[in-house]
């Protein structure tokens, strides 16, 4: 279990193994699913909008500048916005390495929330592609095309749990926001030195920012890692 016996993930569901039938439960950001019983106590931390009455078709989130707000001052609740320590934004690779979408009206982003929106990223990379080249992708990169298997949910459990890689950004953030040492800082920002993190390039907006993380391909994600 995370932290006294917290568990910070997505809602997913999966095919039983036992008897086949799919089992909803909560995937964490090292691949463990947790299957929901009746009983459990659960805290929900919504992204988009909630159900009223009839069902309504929910709207895609969008991402969206913090500075763009609505009628009457507020920030939309189903919109999103990009985020990653300052100090990472000033290097493409690590804000995309490490960079995800939160809602538009969340406040600091901590340890739950980082791990919730990294799967919700790499499920949404994953969500991208097609069956036949998502395999190839695997086996090019881990030589693991057998994690392909199943809808996005299941392989983005699979891949949290076996691929090291793929665990290793949302591990080093979570270091990160807890105890923001310089070893891990060291280790965030590989291949870059700590003088390298002194020149920053090109500044982007969050629009330039959130562009580039809906843009962002499971195959590119890979590649910086």
């Amino acid at each position: 279990m995370e932290g006294k016996d917290v568990i910070a993930g997505v809602v997913s569901s999966r095919k039983c193994s036992r008897c086949g039938h799919h089992e909803i439960g909560i995937v964490t950001a090292q691949g463990d699913f947790y299957p929901l019983r009746p009983g459990m106590y659960v805290q929900v931390f919504p992204s988009g909008q909630k159900e009223t009455g009839h069902h309504q078709p929910a709207k895609e989130e969008e991402p969206i500048s913090h500075d763009r707000r609505e009628k009457g001052g507020g920030l939309s609740s189903s919109r999103l916005r990009p985020w990653v320590p300052e100090i990472l934004r000033r290097k493409k690779r690590l804000r995309l390495k490490y960079g995800i979408l939160v809602s538009a009206d969340e406040g600091q982003v901590d340890v739950k929330t980082y791990k919730i929106a990294y799967i919700k990223k790499l499920q949404n990379l994953i969500e991208k592609e097609i069956y036949p080249s998502l395999a190839v992708i695997l086996d090019n990169f881990f030589q693991s095309p057998h994690l392909a298997s199943g809808d996005p949910a299941e392989v983005t459990i699979n891949l949290l749990r076996d691929i090291g890689e793929i665990r290793r950004p949302v591990e080093l953030m979570v270091s990160w926001l807890e105890q923001k040492s310089e070893d891990v800082f060291e280790q965030l920002i590989f291949p870059f030195s700590v003088e390298d993190m002194e020149s920053q390039e090109e500044p982007v907006s969050d629009e330039e920012f959130a562009k580039e993380l809906t843009e962002l391909t499971f195959e590119e994600f890979l590649r910086i890692l």
